[in-house]
């Protein structure tokens, strides 16, 4: 039996993950190992390990980086802690595959150890564009290491065999963390508000923010600086619910938590939480009238939803989206323009949406069941 090992550093990795993961872990021609690192292991950013747990995983190793300061020199320290003790785990145990998602700096690391140990990589989401953040390359870099392509579009498809791949083992395969969006059945909104302690209001905004890291210190403050000031001018304020998503552990992440917890504090109509659970996560998408930010999860999972999202600033620019998705610089006037033209009609005519929707993750372990 082949040994796959999975690698999660994020609670939304994690949870495009998740299916995959479930069907391993049932799987009768794999023996699934999983790792946890990052984010997950950090009490600032909820201790999502613990959501691992509940859902029934054995998580095989935790990776401890010590995430304290976001700042580059504490990134790279954190970095160099992940590569010494996956040395280990990896000289521990026999692993015949690697699995990993997307871009982050976690992944990264986590691809340099299976290549130096010659482990085959399995890499899903490469040959997306983010030109905004430094995520970009380091997709691009394990796209490099890796010998199995999961793509989520044709675009992405295109563009892992422009950079020289071969084409047999490059699939179209779909986000395998959109598949459980088309049986998604919403809790009752009553006891929905009740769960998340929100005392409803006529509309609903959903803000997932993270730091553009190939921005300055200063300059993600004044974007920041920009966005609350926006919110704290829309239309009919006192009669709409903000609902803040901590952000990721990124660079200069220490100010959006600050401005966050600070509006918060202020506003009763104000709420944030550093973590959901997925399916709350995907309520919480159900019941907004509008989603803000520049997570990836404006563009994968809010269009299936049919909600608009405002795309702020570059962190996503080049990503292939839909017609839900509008894109914005951070302009205060245009940007309150924006929610108060569409918060009232959040209607999409002619929707387009241009990732593939299969159950991904069954296709994915079929691919792999006859190849390593």
């Amino acid at each position: 039996m082949k040994t796959i090992c999975v690698i999660t550093g994020t609670r939304a990795e994690y949870g495009l993950l998740k299916g995959l993961i479930k069907n391993l872990n049932d799987s009768k021609d794999f023996n699934l190992l999983l790792f946890v690192t990052g984010s997950h292991l950090e009490e600032k950013f909820g201790y999502t390990y613990k959501n691992i747990e509940e859902d029934g995983f054995l998580i095989n190793e935790k990776i401890y980086m010590d995430l304290k300061n976001d700042n580059s020199n504490g990134i790279l320290k954190s970095m160099s802690l992940e590569l010494s003790i996956l040395a280990d785990y990896f000289k521990k145990y026999i692993v015949d595959l690697l699995l990993i998602l997307g871009d982050r700096y976690e992944m990264l690391i986590a691809a340099q150890a299976a290549l130096i140990y010659n482990i085959k990589i399995g890499h899903l989401c490469g040959g997306d564009v983010t030109k905004g953040a430094y995520d970009d390359a380091i997709r691009n870099s394990i796209t490099k290491m890796a010998k199995f392509h999961f793509v989520t579009c044709k675009s992405s498809y295109d563009n892992i065999i422009k950079m020289g791949e071969d084409e047999k083992y490059v699939y179209l395969v779909g986000n395998p963390g959109l598949y459980d969006i088309l049986s998604f059945s919403s809790l009752n909104k009553n006891i929905f508000y009740d769960k998340l302690k929100i005392i409803e209001k006529k509309y609903l905004i959903l803000i997932v923010y993270h730091s553009e890291t190939l921005l300055t210190a200063n300059e993600n403050k004044n974007n920041m600086d920009i966005l609350i000031d926006t919110l704290l001018n829309v239309e009919n304020f006192e009669n709409t619910n903000l609902v803040f998503i901590h952000s990721n552990a990124d660079n200069y992440n220490d100010y959006i938590f600050e401005c966050i917890n600070n509006i918060t504090n202020k506003y009763k109509n104000v709420y944030c939480f550093t973590s959901l659970d997925r399916y709350i996560y995907l309520n919480l998408i159900h019941y907004c009238h509008l989603f803000i930010g520049n997570s990836s999860s404006g563009i994968y999972e809010v269009p299936l939803f049919k909600k608009i999202t405002l795309n702020l600033g570059n962190r996503q620019k080049g990503r292939e989206t839909g017609n839900s998705v509008i894109n914005l610089y951070f302009d205060k006037n245009n940007i309150l323009k924006n929610i108060n033209n569409i918060i009232n009609n959040n209607l999409i005519d002619n929707f387009t949406y241009p990732y593939k929707v299969l159950d991904s993750s069954k296709i994915i372990l079929n691919i792999l069941k006859n190849k390593i």
